[in-house]
């Protein structure tokens, strides 16, 4: 009876037990100079303003004062928010000062804000500046927001200076007279590992935007006509041997484009992209996909990946639908006659122009609408005697998502949202609609998620309609030392969101039950101790077989020394029912017990040179598996212009059994493989200073299978042996790409880019068993070689205005 009695004070503290600390006050001072951002102070209104600074350790000790003292002064105009900050420092020919590109993650000192300009605990931005000159933001953490700010340091014997500003419409904020908004000030003493705060938050506390202070003193100020255009030209050149009749090994191309940002209000923005071009993005890394799922690949188009956090609600966009492979690219070469060969098959559809409309108002209510519209994709077929022809592997595609989020007080939250796919002709079209509420007690303690969708996929050639929905309920502690949290989530049969979203698996039920204990600050020789159990029972929705049961327990810790170590145990307590390694409907593949875990290290990033590196290892003793991977990537910063690192993985996977293929019977045969995996990445970074670089990345990945023995599938999910399959299986597959980038940002917001890609993929079954064999055969394949330039200019309607004011004065 006390173990439960204590078990419920645990998980069922009453909120009103648990207080919050004052917040912190600050106030902005109102100019009308003009402030020249050089990182000098020389302004009479800097004199003038009220500074703050009474920061606290947040790390690596909490609630310490910090070792060096920050004076910070705010300022506002009627165009923009102006932040300085003079950080003292004892030391200043010590402070590390890496340079770098926008939002890098750099070696260096470094001064910023967060901004909550609806005072809701939902939506903020975050500003920083290092002490190296490099800009970083993002919004709602995320970094993938860029907005066009001015920024400028000094150093001098007392320490440094840093000097923002922001200006309005950079951020967006309600049409009121006053305007209350909450800020937090930060300091990265990078030297140190020390970082300080002014609103001293909580750890272990998920919802941080609770601690910040409040800013007053801002009054009067009007939500610009936030408008901007940037347009861009890009001439490309492209050499591919194709050698092929009626296709030119060389071409060339000249396009252009445009993007808008236009504030319908001073809540919302249309962004809006015409023509896009992605042509400077980094290549992705291709690999041998051996599973039944598709290969996921990161978003790396800006378009996509700014302001887009809204329609991610319920996770039911994936946006690289847009612009995909196209549905029947693999299929023209079953359409093909004898004497007839491909000429061009795009890998892409064509994106013909994408725009999105998105924003919160002073209510807490937030919409947000996208659209895109990818045309018509053909491949081009060649004839020697009777020309050209066209087959069409992507019809003409609108994409729409529609969102409605409202934040409601205490970070609570509820959302819906709508994606729908629209094909032209006889292909199938999508519509699904979700739905979620995210509630916390006063004091953010205590946490329940429910979420849900519905799909419908409708088939025209068919004439078929295929509906399904699922859900996903969590209630959970989320604050504090111990947190724990149970899920549950089920997807049935027939729900399918792969129109415009990412999902592996239907007809699936997860229950989870998830545990933490956590120590946050420093004990013996540890500077924080994480540790995690996950404990999953999940069944086959129709069958309610077992799917997976089992643990995980993971541990992450920094010791004093700054060497971060992190990893896992996890294991199966049954068999688990696999019904997709069968590719077929209705099958499935009874998998053996896995026993695993893997260890992780990262040292001090602040040495010039730094060592990161990771051992996995699984155990199938059934069937006498063994799985080990290896990594290793040192990190080496020779000064603070020129930085690189390497990295190699090696694995080798030694009795692997995975689908081989079926036969004209239907029956599913299995393989006994032996996988071999090497992958080694070179990346190098120099920067001229802070607004030109130069950068490169070289990829090389390799992996060889082969096949020993074959078993055929049986209904009960075993395998027999059988000698009825006697296809080659064995692969050699070889991915190697450059990519080399030149950027110069030769104004704000706008540059300059000089881009050359190599790219090679090839596969076939002759194993060569030499590493470097293998490479110099690699290296003797067609190679698709591109070089880009790209201009990108970026212009503001505000700054436009204020040049064209001040000549006439």
């Amino acid at each position: 009876m006390r173990i439960k009695n204590l078990l419920i004070g645990v998980l069922f503290l009453p909120s009103f037990l648990i207080g919050q600390n004052n917040l912190k006050q600050a106030t902005a001072l109102r100019i009308s100079e003009k402030i020249k951002i050089d990182g000098i102070l020389s302004e009479e209104s800097w004199k003038n303003a009220e500074f703050y600074n009474d920061f606290r350790q947040y790390d690596p000790v909490f609630d310490l004062p910090p070792s060096q003292q920050t004076e910070v002064r705010i300022l506002y105009s009627d165009n923009a928010l102006y932040i300085s900050a003079f950080l003292f420092d004892t030391a200043p020919d010590s402070l590390l000062k890496q340079l770098g590109n926008r939002d890098d993650n750099l070696n260096a000192d470094a001064f910023g804000f967060m901004i909550d300009t609806y005072n809701n605990q939902n939506d903020f931005y975050t500003f920083e500046v290092s002490v190296s000159g490099v800009q970083k933001d993002s919004r709602d953490l995320d970094a993938r927001f860029n907005a066009v700010w001015e920024s400028a340091v000094s150093i001098n014997d007392s320490g440094w200076i840093a000097e923002i500003r922001i200006p309005y419409s950079a951020i967006r904020f309600p049409r009121k007279n006053t305007q209350l908004w909450r800020i937090q000030f930060y300091r990265n003493l990078r030297r140190k590992r020390e970082w300080s705060q002014w609103a001293l938050e909580t750890k272990g506390d998920a919802i941080k935007s609770s601690y910040w202070g409040e800013l007053h003193g801002i009054e009067n100020i009007n939500p610009p006509l936030r408008l901007s255009l940037t347009p861009y030209m890009t001439f490309n050149a492209e050499h591919y041997p194709y050698n092929i009749p009626d296709k030119k090994n060389s071409s060339t191309s000249f396009s252009g484009g445009m993007d808008l940002k236009w504030g319908l209000d001073e809540s919302h923005t249309l962004d809006l992209t015409l023509l896009p071009d992605f042509s400077q993005v980094q290549s992705d890394n291709q690999i041998k996909n051996l599973t039944a799922f598709e290969t996921v690949y990161d978003e790396k188009r800006t378009f996509f990946q700014e302001s887009i956090d809204l329609f991610n609600k319920g996770s039911l966009f994936y946006s690289r639908r847009i612009g995909r492979i196209p549905l029947n690219y693999d299929l023209v070469s079953s359409q093909l006659d004898s004497n007839e060969y491909i000429i061009n098959n795009p890998y892409q559809a064509k994106l013909i122009n994408a725009m999105k409309i998105s924003g919160r108002n002073k209510k807490g209510f937030a919409i947000g609408f996208f659209n895109a519209i990818t045309d018509n994709t053909f491949a081009i077929i060649g004839d020697s005697s009777k020309g050209e022809r066209k087959i069409l592997t992507d019809p003409l595609t609108n994409y729409n998502i529609l969102v409605l989020d409202k934040a409601f007080k205490k970070n609570s939250s509820a959302y819906l949202i709508n994606t729908n796919v629209i094909r032209d002709g006889s292909y199938r079209d999508a519509n699904v609609t979700g739905g979620g509420i995210n509630l916390l007690n006063r004091n953010n303690y205590y946490r329940i998620n429910l979420t849900g969708a519905y799909s419908r996929i409708f088939n025209s050639s068919a004439d078929k309609v295929i509906e399904g929905y699922k859900y996903y309920a969590l209630i959970g502690k989320v604050k504090g030392n111990f947190l724990i949290n149970i899920s549950r989530s089920l997807v049935d049969d027939g729900f399918d969101n792969n129109d415009l979203g990412l999902m592996n698996n239907n007809s699936q039920v997860d229950n989870v039950l998830t545990m933490n204990y956590n120590i946050y600050e420093p004990f013996s020789k540890f500077l924080y101790l994480k540790n995690s159990l996950v404990l999953r029972n999940d069944y086959h929705f129709n069958t309610k077989k077992i799917t997976f049961r089992g643990l995980t327990l993971t541990s992450n810790t920094t010791l004093n020394n700054y060497l971060t170590i992190w990893g896992n145990i996890n294991t199966d307590f049954c068999k688990r029912h696999d019904f997709y390694e069968a590719r077929s409907p209705g099958r499935f593949y009874l998998r053996p017990i896995n026993t695993g875990g893997s260890i992780n290290f990262s040292s001090d990033y602040r040495k010039t040179l730094a060592l990161d590196g990771s051992m996995s290892l699984i155990w199938r003793p059934e069937t006498e598996g063994f799985y080990q991977a290896y990594k290793l990537m040192p990190i080496v910063r020779l000064n603070n212009r020129f930085s690189f690192n390497y990295s190699f993985f090696i694995s080798n996977n030694k009795n692997d059994i995975g689908y081989a293929g079926n036969d004209n019977s239907n029956n599913i045969y299995f393989g006994r493989r032996q996988l071999q995996n090497i992958e080694n990445t070179f990346s190098g970074l120099y920067v001229v200073k802070n607004d030109v670089s130069f950068s490169c990345r070289i990829r090389h990945y390799w992996i060889t299978g082969r096949y020993s023995d074959f078993y055929r599938l049986e209904n009960s999910g075993l395998l027999s042996s059988s000698d009825d399959f006697n296809t080659n299986k064995d692969f050699n597959f070889n991915s190697f790409n450059v990519d080399v980038l030149f950027n110069w940002q030769f104004a704000p917001g706008s540059q300059l880019n000089l881009i050359w890609k190599n790219a090679l993929l090839e596969e076939n079954n002759l194993i060569t068993y030499n590493y470097f064999d293998n490479f110099t055969q690699t290296l003797g394949y067609p190679q698709l070689n591109t070089l880009t330039l790209k201009i990108i200019y970026y212009i503001d309607y505000q700054n436009v205005r204020e040049r064209l004011n001040t000549k006439r004065v």
